[in-house]
């Protein structure tokens, strides 16, 4: 009998079946005696045919015969009725669908007298008085068969659906298509859990987490059990994640280990109740990592491992066993990464790798295996790299690519294999910048944009491909600005802006997505900051620091946004450090520091947290510094120095650590050379050259290291010069030249390098200049020049391009004149006049420091003879700047000076046009 006939029958069968009684209508009794005569339950009966079934109707049969006699109560015969239709509803899924829809018409009718009066009439056969209960019953049976369809069609649409998930993962088919499949499952048979767990996945893979939020809910309402609970849990857990509701995230995955430990206790032998409490802990490490606690994290993923740890030694021959061992090795050395313990990091790895390859060995041909050893190998290169590995960490990371690209060939289709190679392209290219290849990085950043790209044309839904897509493009702004293109990679942080713009407002409960916005922004700044834009990154920094506040004020327990304010008050501070704003950079920097103190408070543990705060004490001393206070400023920059001294003896291989080490000293040293104690200052200054001349003998390939060295060899020259010491001044340049044009021949494209030879070839000059070799020097000047013309040529809208320029004029200026030649030093200093002029007309709102170097270079032309600039230009051009608040230092000796010059009072008229100090920029020659 079909589906359909089943339910039809159901009338029919209960006019034959149900005896008269005359007894007082019991409406509970006759609700039993239509469930019991209904021809579903007959149906049921015959599949499912066991001996307890057969017993329990002959046992009705009897009470049946025996009530019809007077010899048993009616409410005996309706308590077997029940319990035989909740039997046969515990065996067949099918019919307890079919009979509760049944149960709901039939009660319904029996819920008042009249009802129940009717419905004992249609039990007893009497039709023209059940014509009223006939047509709800028709109802009833209508809503049955079309809840049965809907659950039959659903059952076949799932099949369907689930063929569908893995042709989506095979590159075939889209995610929207398959989401509408899902959609049409639930939307037939709502109380399934796992179609609203797949849903859930999917949602969020298309970036609908508003969606996903409300399918992870309905998971966790028709769970049947505490297991599928538990899991609906878990995926709710990871929506709330997503969303930035960490603490909401966390309470779900504490309600899943709950019942994971429940059913753990219950039945403490099973492999499955063990490894469900495995996962339980290993979301919970992930959330508690979120909110920065670093120690609680790692207390969960070390739990974690240890269950892992056991089953797969229980059961060596279990893949699945020997894998979740694997993956739980990965979570707990991203931690170690994060609390600075980089050996612990790279042992755990190197045994998550010793498994991967078995599983690989065991099943050449996974592709599961294969993308689980990319992982680790991608996860130890970033390790290696922080530990200045660069040779083993490239060799990781191209293993990885390797395995990469064979997957993606193998399927061109797939999505998922192209963003794995991406992945590992990024990486690599991270590990060549680290080299100071700068065009390779830039090549392999370029490939995984593409890589992205073409994943998102494939399927325009998957969320994940669109967004990497985005932060590629920021990652390749990134490549582009070291090499020194400012414009170029402000195009490419605005096309990553305007992306990520558009998938946040798309998905506005995304906490990920509104971050990628204000990180796009602060890139965007920085850019502008180092074009001379100075307004406009400071407004920028401004608006992502807003943003950053209402994530704090939304999540207030999340590390990330608080970080993020930290950063943004930073960079706040240095823009108004640079602007001149002293009193706005101090209130920033004190800001930002209290921020990172509360962060490194609640995360001792962190390395990163540390880090972060020594940065900031490390920019806060040295504007302090530059106010004078050498005392504030020295306590600030001690504390720093501490703190990386402390960071680097806990990792001694760590490179990144090494590193930090030597700019605090670089720092610390600069600020005792400020208040005049040289000697201490070249004690900083060889500590931080004999650090980094570590760096490279670990890393000979490794050219911003090369740079770092160059650096310090120069600031030793700079304070040997500063000592009169010429011939040791003069020796340390050429080092750093030699080292210099080195750099600049293994990527002679990067700006960066070129820039450092140009300005070691000034301070030949100057060099040169001391020891009276105007010849040598003006050949050391020249060689300078050109290099920054071409910088200027490659990059026109430089400030600090421009700066160089005009310093390199004045440079040739003033080593002309020494040389006799007055009119090559009125042609240098003619055009670096012009350059600055030209310059502030463009940037209006700027100040300062080129009003003063415009001074001094109308000055020098004030001294030369036929020039056409007059000593009473002078004096009312920097009339003009004391009219603006520009003025500083000794500017009012120098303004005594040029009056005494120009034989006249002071003068009381306004600037000439050309020379109005309002229309000067910061940004003017690195003197």
């Amino acid at each position: 009998m079909g589906l359909a006939g089943r339910i039809a029958a159901v009338i029919l069968f209960a006019l034959t079946a149900t005896p008269a009684f005359a007894a007082a209508v019991d409406p509970h009794a006759e609700v039993a005696a239509a469930l019991f005569a209904a021809s579903a339950t007959q149906a049921a009966e015959e599949r499912v045919a066991d001996a307890t079934i057969k017993a329990e109707r002959v046992q009705i049969d009897k009470l049946t015969a025996q009530v019809r006699a007077g010899a048993a109560q009616r409410a005996a015969l309706a308590a077997a009725q029940d319990r035989y239709v909740a039997q046969l509803a515990a065996r067949d899924q099918a019919y307890s669908v079919e009979i509760s829809v049944f149960r709901g018409a039939v009660t319904d009718i029996a819920s008042t007298a009249d009802g129940a009066a009717a419905l004992a009439k249609f039990n007893e056969g009497d039709e023209v008085g059940a014509l009223s209960i006939l047509d709800r019953l028709r109802a009833a049976r209508d809503a049955a068969r079309a809840k049965a369809a809907d659950i039959e069609s659903a059952a076949e649409g799932r099949r369907i659906a689930e063929l569908a998930f893995e042709a989506r993962d095979r590159g075939k088919i889209d995610t929207a298509a398959v989401i509408a499949r899902y959609e049409e499952v639930t939307k037939l048979d709502p109380g399934e859990t796992w179609d609203w767990i797949a849903l859930t996945r999917l949602y969020k893979d298309a970036g609908r987490l508003a969606d996903a939020a409300r399918a992870a809910q309905k998971a966790v309402d028709t769970a049947s059990d505490d297991r599928d609970r538990a899991t609906a849990l878990e995926e709710k857990g990871d929506i709330l994640i997503s969303q930035g509701e960490l603490a909401g995230g966390r309470k779900a995955y504490e309600a899943s280990l709950a019942l994971g430990v429940k059913a753990q206790a219950a039945n403490p032998g099973s492999a499955l109740a063990q490894q469900d409490v495995e996962t339980d802990l290993g979301r919970l490490g992930v959330a508690l990592h979120d909110q920065g606690d670093l120690p609680g994290a790692r207390k969960e993923f070390e739990a974690a491992l240890a269950i892992a740890r056991r089953l797969a030694a229980a059961d060596p021959s279990s893949t699945d066993l020997r894998r979740n061992f694997g993956v739980c090795l990965t979570k707990l050395a991203d931690v170690q990464v994060d609390q600075g313990d980089l050996a612990g990091a790279h042992a755990t790895l190197e045994e998550n790798l010793g498994i991967v390859r078995a599983l690989l060995a065991g099943d050449p041909d996974s592709a599961q295996a294969k993308r689980d050893l990319e992982v680790g190998l991608n996860k130890l290169a970033r390790v290696l790299a922080a530990q200045s590995q660069l040779g083993d960490a490239r060799k990781a990371v191209e293993e990885s690519l390797a395995l990469a690209r064979a997957l993606a060939a193998s399927d061109p289709n797939s999505a998922r294999d192209a963003i794995d190679v991406g992945v590992s392209l990024e990486i690599r290219g991270g590990v060549l910048t680290d080299e100071g290849d700068l065009a390779g990085a830039r090549k392999d950043i370029e490939e995984e944009v593409d890589v992205y790209r073409k994943a998102a044309a494939a399927d325009p839904s998957f969320a994940e491909a669109q967004v990497d897509a985005a932060l590629a493009l920021q990652r390749l702004g990134d490549a582009v600005q070291a090499q020194g293109d400012l414009p170029g990679a402000q195009g490419d942080y605005e096309q990553a802006l305007a992306l990520l713009t558009r998938f946040a407002a798309a998905n506005p409960t995304a906490a990920d997505e509104r971050r990628n916005v204000s990180v796009a922004q602060q890139r965007l700044g920085d850019v502008m900051m180092r074009e001379g834009d100075l307004a406009d990154a400071r407004r920028i920094y401004a608006a992502t620091l807003a943003a950053s506040r209402q994530d704090v004020a939304a999540n207030p327990t999340a590390t990330a946004p608080q970080r993020d304010v930290m950063v943004e008050l930073l960079k706040l501070g240095q823009m108004a450090s640079a602007q001149g704003d002293l009193v706005a950079a101090k209130a920033a920097f004190d800001e930002s520091t209290a921020v990172a103190r509360r962060l490194a408070a609640a995360n001792p543990a962190s390395a990163d947290a540390k880090r972060d705060l020594s940065a900031i004490l490390l920019d806060r001393g040295g504007d302090v510094a530059l106010t004078g206070d050498f005392v504030a400023g020295g306590k600030d920059l001690d504390e720093a120095l501490d703190l990386r001294r402390a960071l680097a003896a806990a990792d001694p291989n760590s490179a990144a650590a090494q590193r930090d080490l030597s700019l605090a000293l670089g720092m610390a040293g600069d600020l005792l050379l400020g208040r005049g104690d040289a000697a201490d200052a070249e004690k900083d200054y060889q500590e931080a050259l004999a650090t980094n001349q570590r760096i490279v003998a670990a890393n000979p390939n490794s050219l911003p290291d090369e740079r770092q060295v160059a650096a310090f060899e120069n600031r030793l020259a700079q304070l040997r010069l500063a000592q009169s010491d010429f011939a040791g001044a003069g020796k340390d340049f050429e080092d750093v030249l030699a080292v210099d044009r080195r750099v600049v021949a293994a990527d002679p494209a990067a700006a960066g390098p070129e820039r450092d030879l140009a300005v070691v070839l000034n301070r030949l000059g100057d060099v040169a200049m001391v020891q009276k070799d105007t010849a040598g020097a003006l050949k050391d000047y020249q060689e300078a020049l050109a290099i920054v013309r071409r910088m200027i040529a490659a990059d026109p809208t430089s400030a600090q391009a421009l700066g160089d320029l005009v310093f390199c004029l004045g440079r040739i200026g003033g080593a002309s004149l020494a040389a006799g030649d007055a009119a090559g030093a009125q042609k240098g200093y003619a055009e670096a006049l012009d350059l600055l002029i030209g310059f502030a007309k463009a940037h209006p709102t700027a100040a300062s420091p080129a009003a003063h170097g415009a001074a001094g270079l109308m000055a020098k032309l004030a001294g030369l003879p036929g020039s056409g600039v007059t000593w009473a230009q002078v004096v009312a051009y920097v009339e003009g700047m004391k009219a603006q608040g520009l003025f500083q230092g000794d500017d009012e000796k120098s303004l005594a000076l040029y009056r005494q010059k120009a034989g006249e009072p002071p003068v009381s008229q306004a600037a000439p046009a050309w020379a109005t100090p309002t229309a000067t920029t910061q940004t003017g020659p690195a003197k």
